[in-house]
């Protein structure tokens, strides 16, 4: 896990290219990346922790949510089921799903390298994690008034 916090808190823009089975870990892993672009053709991701009766503690409850959303993250956390790119795409698992992975890696990397690093940098604290929770515990947040007894 640790890992994956310093994979997340890295200056550098991370890119994942999906082709193949994403499961647990890999999961966990491909989340913590900055972006995803999966292969349509041979793309499976899933979490499969719950049906082992273990908890997806490396990102499948923190970072799946913010990415898909709370009723399709769970969907995902207790369903265990594989879903192929163009439906990871359409939950927003992984930003595409293309015929293939390698033209849209290599184009972010190639633009990734003409951009100044602090311009990047600085785009990446933005565009951050914390701060997308933090509008969400704002947007989200409840009333402070108390409800009535019944």
């Amino acid at each position: 896990m640790d890992t994956f916090v310093r994979l997340t808190k890295s200056p550098i823009v991370s890119i994942a290219k999906i082709r193949g089975r994403v499961r647990g870990v890999g999961s966990e892993f491909v989340l913590a990346c900055d972006m995803r672009f999966a292969s349509r053709e041979n793309t499976a991701l899933a979490q499969v922790e719950v049906g082992a009766g273990v908890h997806p503690g490396g990102g499948g409850t923190e970072r799946l949510p913010l990415l898909v959303g709370r009723g399709r993250a769970l969907e995902i956390v207790l369903g265990g089921n594989d879903f192929d790119g163009e439906t990871a795409e359409r939950y927003g698992y992984v930003n595409r799903a293309l015929r293939t992975a390698s033209w849209m890696v290599s184009w972010m990397r190639s633009r990734g390298e003409s951009l100044p690093s602090i311009g990047v940098r600085s785009l990446r604290r933005r565009i951050s994690l914390r701060s997308v929770v933090a509008a969400c515990r704002t947007a989200f947040s409840m009333p402070s008034t108390p409800l009535p007894q019944r």
